[in-house]
């Protein structure tokens, strides 16, 4: 398994264009639709960061592309690939198993929030130290994102898993949480 970060505040428009140029037609048309500045820089950097993986790998001509529900998948490949973005951090994961990565930046957080993604050994253990409450949050919510990102579902599903026992990789880029699984 390998993973990456960038940030979009170290591209500038000129290598923005030379990605954009690079992609597929049905990823150009992805891109296309973006209403949002930021959204489309993310999805560039999220291309450029699967063809810097997959160059890392001596993987050559495989193409991203988006199924039906918006997921991203390597066309010509059996690898595994998941990416996220938060405000101008973008990570991209591939592996040979499937794979689930997700990046936030910490913040400030609301107990309802706590109260409706988190099961109560959850709660307990974000609220076990008051001063990493907010770090223990987000590493939580990128566990459950990574987790669903790896084995479907979704937001309505976050209470049914206790992300606690699952093996999980995390890492603190500045101010951002990353969790892969």
């Amino acid at each position: 398994m390998r993973w990456q970060i960038a940030f979009t505040d170290d591209f500038d428009e000129q290598q923005y264009t030379l990605i954009y140029n690079s992609l597929s037609a049905t990823r150009k048309a992805h891109i296309d639709r973006m209403k949002c500045d930021q959204d489309r820089k993310n999805s560039l950097l999220a291309s450029w960061l699967v063809d810097k993986l997959l160059n890392e790998c001596g993987i050559k001509n495989a193409t991203l592309e988006n199924d039906s529900n918006g997921r991203p998948f390597l066309k010509e490949n059996n690898l595994f690939i998941s990416i996220s973005h938060s405000e101008k951090a973008v990570v991209c994961a591939i592996s040979e198993t499937p794979v689930g990565i997700d990046i936030e930046k910490q913040k400030p957080v609301k107990s309802s929030l706590i109260d409706y993604v988190c099961t109560n050994e959850e709660k307990a253990y974000i609220n076990e130290d008051v001063a990493l409450l907010q770090r223990r949050f987000f590493e939580i919510w990128t566990a459950k994102e990574a987790y669903f990102k790896k084995n479907g579902g979704g937001l309505k599903n976050m209470l049914s898993v206790n992300i606690l026992p699952i093996n999980r990789q995390i890492y603190t880029v500045e101010d951002y949480i990353i969790t892969i699984l």
